[in-house]
């Protein structure tokens, strides 16, 4: 089973042509037997909490699970953008992804964001440097980078920073907690995985470790995501739990205290 969580989903309902070439991205990946997709829908700036999943399923081949995915672009460490589990857009979705320009948010990703994927502009020349003490926070709290290769295909300046990003991604994480994505816009962007593997032992992976990018290292996403999820359900409902044990007590103290006075009167 392969996958690939950056499909990107048409930002109109009036899109012909994005939904088309949707269908055709799916047919093509069918190809390659079993797979898990994610549908990717970007926001800027802040995830509002009454905002809707606008991804509903694409007709498809029943070999190719459809899951739906949340990418913030984020670019100010100082603003709000509702990336927490408390927050029902963010839980609407099945994965949860950032991805910035700025230092400081990207640090901030790493150490304490509560996402499943940081998502880097491996295509362009990234405005700050990959260190390893900021990448370790990640390493250290199952947070997973994804490298998208589709715009490397569309054009020469944009593989050329794509191998140069991937290659210092992959010897500061030492090729941990990496996947590899298309965010393609339409079927012939699309690599097999064999493919794939190959480009992972060119940016300096062994050929096991390039195949976890598309296979093992995706199900620890779906894990991690899993968790976060759950997690804040367990939360709510143990709060909730607090919360009516609270008020039954402050409810019995009530009615004993009203007794004690009956008594006095009496």
């Amino acid at each position: 089973m392969f996958y690939d969580f950056n499909i990107p989903y048409p930002t109109s309902a009036a899109d012909r042509v994005g939904y088309e070439n949707l269908k055709k991205i799916l047919v093509q990946l069918s190809k390659y037997r079993r797979g898990v997709v994610a549908l990717n829908h970007t926001v800027v700036g802040k995830v509002n909490a009454s905002q809707a999943n606008p991804i509903l399923p694409v007709e498809a081949s029943p070999d190719i699970q459809q899951l739906s995915r949340l990418t913030v672009v984020a670019d100010d460490v100082t603003h709000n953008y509702g990336l927490h589990s408390n927050n029902p857009t963010v839980n609407a979705f099945d994965l949860l992804a950032i991805r910035t320009s700025n230092e400081k948010v990207f640090a901030a990703a790493c150490s304490s964001y509560e996402i499943d994927i940081i998502s880097l502009e491996c295509s362009s020349r990234l405005p700050f440097f990959l260190k390893g003490s900021t990448l370790g926070q990640a390493l250290d709290r199952e947070v997973y980078f994804e490298i998208s290769y589709a715009a490397g295909i569309r054009d020469q300046n944009a593989r050329r920073h794509l191998y140069n990003n991937a290659k210092r991604l992959v010897t500061v994480t030492k090729g941990k907690n990496i996947i590899f994505s298309s965010e393609a816009l339409n079927a012939l962007e699309i690599r097999s995985p064999h493919d794939l593997i190959a480009f992972g032992v060119s940016i300096g992976l062994n050929q096991a470790k390039a195949k976890d990018c598309i296979t093992e290292n995706c199900r620890r996403v779906l894990k991690r995501s899993e968790t976060r999820r759950v997690t804040h359900k367990a939360v709510i409902s143990v709060v909730s739990d607090k919360s009516a044990e609270a008020v039954k007590k402050r409810k019995n103290e009530a009615d004993n205290s009203q007794n004690a006075k009956s008594r006095k009167t009496q």
